[in-house]
């Protein structure tokens, strides 16, 4: 009897075995519309490209939980993807303290802007569609190579069951845009420019409000990554800022002027309050998010806005 039992055990748990083993293989087995939407996407990635996954929207423009879902699906592969053809893939949360920093909006940046490439390090920003038919959904792919304006544009073209989805995922956070006046987190540091939008050639305005005695340094950053110190400048030396009044770049009084400069497009403008002076120099020296990291971890306080060069 005992022999019987020994007997039906091992085959219960040799049917348990391949049970699990079958379902492993189910779920490892990617759907052939997806590999060809990714697959779409590697050939295109070169070994320089710096790729930040976006995330999935539905149908009408707005994340919910179905293309939360599809992300999570999908992300694991297009990692894959990226190792396969020497690229790298930014991870949301090493990009955050830097989109939180310029009051950027990865979802809002047109399909050409190096400057924003240029403060992040990332060159092709993917982004998708999920469109749901009852039980079966269908993706869409977009690469923006936001450096040389380059697209990519791919298409499941077929069909993915939604059973084969994850359950549970999270949804994507938003970055919302940057206006052109700002205040930073902790309240101490206030930014905002004379006018949204300036024509080339023509003078520009900043001006600031410090909650605290300290040093502000401005920087600008055009559309081509080019940057600019603003303050301190030539006729307005580096001076310890006090609460109260409004500090204007360039000042009335001084024989100066900040033109317009560079390409159309957006010029994003930071300013870091610090203890010390002389943050200056270093974040000249700086290129690329080292410049960001320089202001992030160099400054109590900083707030940044953006202008557009028409």
């Amino acid at each position: 009897m005992s022999r019987f039992f020994v007997r039906r055990s091992w085959l219960l748990l040799v049917f348990v075995l391949f049970f699990l083993y079958g379902c492993a293989s189910h779920q490892g087995k990617e759907h052939p519309g997806v590999e060809r939407v990714v697959k779409t996407l590697g050939t295109r990635l070169g070994r320089d490209d710096r790729v930040f996954f976006l995330g999935l929207s539905g149908a009408d423009g707005r994340e919910d939980r179905l293309a939360a879902r599809v992300y999570a699906y999908l992300a694991p592969m297009l990692v894959r993807v990226c190792r396969k053809n020497k690229a790298a893939a930014v991870a949301p949360e090493s990009l955050a303290q830097i989109l939180e920093l310029w009051r950027m909006d990865l979802a809002g940046i047109g399909r050409h802007d190096p400057g924003a490439a240029f403060l992040t390090g990332v060159n092709i920003v993917v982004r998708g569609t999920v469109v749901a038919e009852g039980d079966e959904i269908r993706v869409f792919l977009r690469a923006d190579d936001i450096k040389s304006g380059r697209v990519v544009l791919a298409d499941s073209e077929g069909w993915l069951e939604s059973r084969r989805l994850p359950v549970k995922a999270r949804i994507q956070p938003y970055y919302g845009s940057s206006p052109y006046r700002a205040k930073s987190g902790d309240g101490r540091l206030e930014l905002w420019s004379s006018s949204p939008a300036y024509d080339p050639g023509s003078d520009m305005h900043f001006f600031f409000k410090v909650g605290r005695k300290s040093y502000v340094t401005l920087f600008e950053v055009n559309s081509i990554g080019e940057k600019r110190l603003l303050y301190p400048n030539t006729f307005q030396p580096r001076v310890r800022c006090r609460p109260g009044p409004a500090y204007q770049v360039p000042a009335a009084e001084v024989p100066l002027s900040l033109s317009a400069t560079g390409p159309a497009g957006t010029s994003r403008i930071v300013a870091v309050m610090t203890w010390r002076p002389g943050i200056e120099e270093i974040g000249m020296r700086e290129q690329g998010p080292g410049f960001s990291e320089t202001l992030i971890q160099g400054g109590m306080s900083r707030v940044a806005i953006r202008v557009r060069i028409e």
